[in-house]
């Protein structure tokens, strides 16, 4: 009995009796027991499958009609809130912020201070940290990191284990795949392909129709655009190429 007070004066949310047929399961809407962060004692969350998919620890929690489920779990000071879906085996921990119509989906995590949010998926086993902000209609996929305070944004893809890292920053159509790397200061957008282990970096601009591959290597204070291809062991730096 005393075992069971202890875990009852620990927990921070109840399941309440309002449910929801979601994608086939039953979801149940979350209400605080006691007073944390933003939340106070009666205050109405999101929906969870089960308390497996909320921590009873730290400030995170599940706002509006947010939805948490299968084997997903929001811990930390995590807040999940607006439509924002997080399913599969995702991770939203840390101080991370999830919100909108966002979705994170299969062994993706979003953690530390990133924030996703608009219509923006992450998904695979895609991971968003740092002050990462991935937002829009971008997609983070097939393992790919954003880190750092590095923004990911417009219709723009990660791929293939691609990194977008530092203070970079890659939107439009742009899309980076196959090991490429995005960091420092540099900008990839319009319909600029980034792809096989290439890197752009400093205070470089990639942008039109151009592609990077190979393992070319873009830095300094280059600008590349138009239908410029570079592949191999290509190296540009401090050049301007139009």
């Amino acid at each position: 009995m005393i075992m069971n007070k202890v875990k009852d004066m620990e927990r921070k949310y109840v399941l309440s009796e309002e449910r929801l047929e979601y994608s086939g399961r039953e979801l149940r809407r979350v209400v605080a027991v006691r007073s944390f962060g933003g939340v106070t004692v009666g205050g109405v969350g999101g929906w969870v499958e089960s308390e497996a998919n909320l921590s009873h620890d730290g400030n995170c929690w599940i706002f509006d009609d947010a939805k948490v489920m299968d084997g997903a779990l929001v811990s930390g000071d995590a807040v999940v809130l607006g439509s924002a879906l997080v399913r599969g085996n995702a991770k939203v921990c840390g101080r991370a912020t999830v919100m909108d119509e966002a979705f994170v989906g299969d062994n993706a995590v979003v953690w530390d201070d990133a924030k996703l949010f608009g219509n923006a998926v992450v998904v695979d086993s895609s991971i968003i940290c740092g002050k990462g902000k991935v937002f829009d209609h971008a997609s983070v996929i097939q393992n790919a990191l954003v880190g750092g305070v590095a923004k990911v944004y417009g219709e723009a893809i990660v791929a293939g284990n691609g990194q977008v890292t530092m203070e970079a920053e890659v939107f439009e159509n742009a899309f980076i795949d196959q090991n490429a790397h995005v960091c420092g200061y540099a900008k990839v957008f319009g319909k600029a392909r980034v792809y096989g282990n290439a890197t752009v970096e400093g205070f470089s601009e990639v942008y039109g129709n151009c592609q990077i591959h190979g393992n070319a290597v873009v830095k300094g204070e280059s600008s590349i655009s138009n239908n410029i291809e570079l592949k191999g062991n290509s190296l540009v730096k401090d050049s301007y190429l139009y």
